[in-house]
């Protein structure tokens, strides 16, 4: 993946805060939106405590990281 220039004021105005962070690994991770990386299926439930998705058809736990 080629790396995009930015300076370090436009990456603290893009990535300056963890969500701001996570929503960027998201949409780089699954940009249709979450596919099971075990059985394809696109259903998931967030499990909180362990900040990671669970498939809701083959049950496997996968994060964004």
């Amino acid at each position: 993946m080629k790396m995009l220039q930015m300076s370090l004021l436009e990456w603290q105005n893009k990535f300056g805060s963890e969500d701001a962070c996570i929503d960027a690994l998201i949409k780089t991770r699954w940009p249709d939106g979450f596919v099971c990386p075990e059985c394809s299926s696109r259903e998931y439930s967030f499990i909180t405590s362990r900040n990671s998705y669970q498939c809701s058809h083959c049950h496997h736990q996968t994060s964004v990281t």
